[in-house]
């Protein structure tokens, strides 16, 4: 037998050690799912939630929004989600403020999260997919959620929530709902700013095209724009009544009734680019853009492919949503800045030659951390003793064994330690005292256990007083 469930224990913590020297990959979104409870040890059908988490110093407005795929669930308007605060969505709001005191829970919401996964997708009030996470109890997914009474919670809420090596089980039963799961070293001793690169009152230059003659000359950042229309952040038109406050360079005169296409740049100083974490850009837009950060696309919406100098926007975009910065994160770009100058440039897009209005207000944040994170991790209810499910026998082996290894530094008395199984066959193991030293290993069989697992059943260890689970696995056929 191997020990591969040692190694998926050690490299959920390797993960997270890692993360103390080099900030990982951060989220998909703005807001994204942070925690779920999708199989709750007990009442199943009223104590499923789901938590989102906004990765961002703003509120963000969610109204509309929707969650699909296992669950439907469409937010009502007016919904916010507090700046780097959560969100929590329940099965059943009533129950789960029973449960947990917690009292602002949305829901209720229809179907139910399946219990050996689920694929699901938060979209914006446009249709556009912001997050999203096809969740497992096996292979690299914790299993410890099925069923044991935990949660499946987000190690860090700042990294993508498609990687399962970036999920574990929460340290606590019945999870950590609006609460952070885990303190890592920047919350402890490294609070971050949000530092404004570009603002909606910053400089901009404007040219309207009247043919392919530069190319993408202009994207880059060295170009000359020399000879551009300029003026402050809010470019574009209104024939009515609606941008009138939001727009600092009309381009009326170039645009309406002639071409669909507007060329933007945006220069901007950056002193040191490593210190920066994070990285988003907010747009406000009538009716599509592409957006660019020395020379290079970052992000897109209602933009047509191929795209050309006289393209047009693929699809409008409604006034009222227009209005509202939309969030895009674009932090897998965030080495393309360079210490000086850098230029984001945006060809933005009008729908319709005949259209009576045009807008587009852009805005550029990052994050940083004020110091360097330290190497000590700070984790709620988890000591130096690390009791882990190292190897287990097949369901088909005659001889059914369970192996336990203590991976961490000191002695563990096991006396009261729990070995519960739970599925087709059900049943629960206490250890009686004996003392297992660091690196070394305790074996037990069926016939000590009084129970024979079946293939896809769970294995949970409880510590003596079951508020922690200390590892779980999936038996396999």
């Amino acid at each position: 037998m191997g020990n591969e469930i040692a190694k998926t224990w050690i490299r959920m913590f390797l993960v997270i050690g890692i993360y103390a020297f080099a900030i990982s990959s951060s989220g998909d979104s703005i807001v994204t799912f942070n925690e779920m409870m999708y199989h709750p040890a007990a009442d199943e059908s009223t104590l499923e939630w789901i938590e989102l988490y906004n990765q961002m110093s703003y509120d963000m407005d969610i109204s509309r929004w929707e969650i699909r795929g296992g669950i439907d669930y469409v937010f009502p308007q007016g919904t916010f989600v507090p700046a780097s605060g959560f969100l929590i969505l329940a099965i059943s709001p009533s129950d789960f403020e029973l449960e947990t005191g917690y009292a602002n829970a949305f829901g209720p919401y229809e179907d139910h999260l399946d219990n050996t996964g689920e694929n699901l997708q938060l979209m914006n009030n446009s249709g556009r997919v912001m997050d999203r996470i096809n969740y497992r109890d096996c292979g690299d997914w914790p299993a410890a959620p099925d069923g044991s009474g935990v949660s499946l919670v987000k190690i860090d809420p700042n990294t993508a929530s498609a990687e399962p090596e970036n999920w574990a089980w929460s340290p606590q039963m019945g999870g950590s709902p609006a609460e952070r799961n885990f303190f890592l070293p920047h919350d402890v001793i490294n609070p971050m700013w949000e530092i404004p690169l570009i603002e909606e009152t910053s400089p901009v230059w404007a040219s309207v095209p009247v043919g392919d003659s530069l190319g993408t000359t202009w994207l880059e950042t060295s170009f000359n724009h020399l000879g551009w229309l300029n003026g402050t952040n809010g470019v574009g038109y209104e024939v009515g009544t609606g941008y009138e406050s939001l727009i600092h360079l009309d381009v009326k005169t170039q645009m309406d009734n002639i071409v669909q296409s507007c060329y933007i740049r945006i220069p901007f100083t950056v002193d040191d680019p490593s210190v920066f974490y994070s990285f988003a850009l907010w747009m406000r837009y009538d009716d599509g853009f592409v957006a660019y950060l020395n020379g290079q696309e970052v992000a897109r919406s209602n933009a047509p492919a191929p795209l050309t100098w006289n393209s047009g926007a693929a699809a409008g975009h409604d006034d009222s949503q227009a209005i509202v910065p939309e969030p895009f994160n674009i932090s897998e770009f965030i080495n393309l800045l360079q210490t000086g100058t850098n230029v984001l440039a945006i060809h933005g897009l009008n729908y319709g030659l005949g259209s009576t209005d045009f807008l587009i207000v852009s805005k550029l944040t990052a994050t940083k951390l004020i110091n360097e994170p330290s190497n000590k991790l700070v984790l709620k209810e988890m000591g130096s003793s690390k009791l882990v499910l190292n190897e287990i026998s097949s369901a088909q082996s005659g001889t059914f064994r369970v192996e336990l290894m203590n991976c961490g530094n000191d002695s563990i008395s096991l006396a009261g330690y729990v070995l519960t199984c739970a599925g087709a066959v059900n049943g629960e193991y206490i250890f009686p005292p004996e003392m297992l030293e660091p690196n070394s290993y305790k074996v037990i069989d069926a016939t000590a256990m009084g129970f024979h697992p079946l293939a896809e059943d769970k294995l949970f260890v409880y510590n003596p007083d079951r508020d922690t689970v200390m590892d779980a696995a999936v038996v396999k056929k």
